[in-house]
């Protein structure tokens, strides 16, 4: 495989990882505190509970590091395993199936980002 094949691979797998990490955010955001609020005094703590392991991984999905990438597809299996809980719990829900499908879609993109990125690496060596 070519190198500019490759390059051009990893960089639509890096900006729609982008898309779909800040999606994610998205969600958990409106659904925390617009959709569906939970009954509780402070909002902000159910929030930061919900996004901080995402957010951490903030630079490096600006930034574009592998390394980082492959790291943030294992905290994704969380998001993807709360999601699927939801979904179970209440199928009429939205959020569990979005939750889920963004995670697992999330989680692909990210690993063939890492995929290409590093066959890249190797490559110019």
């Amino acid at each position: 495989m070519t190198n500019a094949s490759l390059q051009q691979k990893a960089d639509y797998a890096d900006k729609f990882s982008r898309v779909l990490y800040f999606s994610l955010l998205v969600v958990i955001t409106m659904w925390t505190f617009v959709i569906r609020p939970p009954e509780v005094d402070n909002l902000l703590i159910i929030w930061l509970v919900q996004t901080v392991p995402l957010l951490l991984f903030l630079p490096a999905v600006l930034g574009g590091a592998p390394r980082a990438h492959a790291w943030l597809c294992f905290v994704v299996l969380f998001y993807f395993t709360a999601g699927v809980l939801n979904a179970f719990a209440d199928p009429s829900d939205l959020f569990g199936w979005l939750e889920s499908t963004l995670s697992a879609l999330l989680f692909c993109s990210s690993m063939m980002y890492v995929r290409w990125k590093f066959q890249l690496i190797n490559q110019g060596l």
